[in-house]
């Protein structure tokens, strides 16, 4: 069985002897132990508090531009006089914004996750029209498993701006959900322009050195990338597949985590 951070360092403890030198000795290494151990949880909880903090800036930046973008677009099916779309994209927006919030917490259900992607991508259809086609495929089995909130929708956000924009033909984004073995696994596909094989390569080097400086048109993926790191470790994967003119897929694996893990992490952060 697994052991945690606390068994670790409680048999890293040591034991009292009869010397006098050795038990003045033992005492200052078991100090020294629970001063590590201390600030290794005090660590813990500020890469937690700089996660929470990283997406809220993030949600900070997209809302602007996209509350205007929308809103643009509900007032010009107004002045075309089509009620019924205005109605179903001012939902979309209010739907997009309850779920971006979520009270302040970062877990979601994959269902909520998939509601929250689909009202973009609704509004995104709305701004776009026939240019942009997408399709959501998942599992009704996972659809309420607990995940690290706002995932997919900067992966599509990044495919439609960077890849399906750039392109002369119709964009269509397919988007996947499932559960394999203890992984969820959700992959986003778009048939934009793609990139080359450098391109890739100096991409995956800055987002995985954390290195914002060095990401062109990859923010989404970096800020997805380093939250991954800080909230699961190495037990979470995100992987980039491209080519030039044919597209883009994006594959996103996490660990399947308990209500239990959930609510311990928000706790921390």
């Amino acid at each position: 069985p697994s052991r945690g951070l606390g068994d670790v360092y409680k048999r890293q403890q040591v034991e009292s002897s009869e010397i006098v030198e050795f038990d003045i000795l033992s005492s200052k290494v078991n100090q020294m132990t629970t001063q590590i151990k201390a600030l290794l949880e005090q660590n813990d909880r500020k890469q937690q508090a700089i996660a929470k903090a990283e997406l809220r800036a993030l949600q900070a930046q997209i809302t602007p531009h996209f509350i205007y973008n929308s809103l643009d677009a509900i007032i010009t099916l107004s002045e075309l006089d089509e009620p019924e779309r205005v109605v179903e994209t001012t939902l979309a927006l209010s739907n997009f914004f309850k779920l971006t919030l979520n009270n302040g917490n970062d877990w979601v259900t994959v269902k909520q996750e998939i509601e929250h992607v689909t009202s973009y991508l609704q509004i995104l259809k709305t701004r776009y029209g026939s240019i942009l086609e997408y399709q959501i495929t998942i599992d009704p089995k996972i659809e309420h498993v607990k995940m690290l909130k706002m995932i997919l929708q900067p992966i599509v956000e990044n495919a439609m701006y960077h890849g399906i924009k750039h392109s002369r033909q119709r964009g269509v984004i397919h988007i996947n959900g499932r559960q394999q073995e203890e992984s969820l696994i959700f992959e986003v596909n778009d048939n934009g322009v793609g990139m080359t094989t450098q391109q890739i390569k100096t991409l995956q080097k800055n987002i995985r050195e954390l290195d914002p400086t060095g990401v062109s048109g990859g923010y989404g993926l970096y800020n997805i990338y380093r939250r991954l790191r800080l909230y699961f470790g190495e037990t979470a994967e995100l992987k980039i597949f491209s080519q030039e003119n044919q597209g883009t897929t994006v594959t996103i694996i996490l660990p399947l985590k308990t209500d239990v893990f959930v609510e311990k992490r928000d706790e921390n952060a």
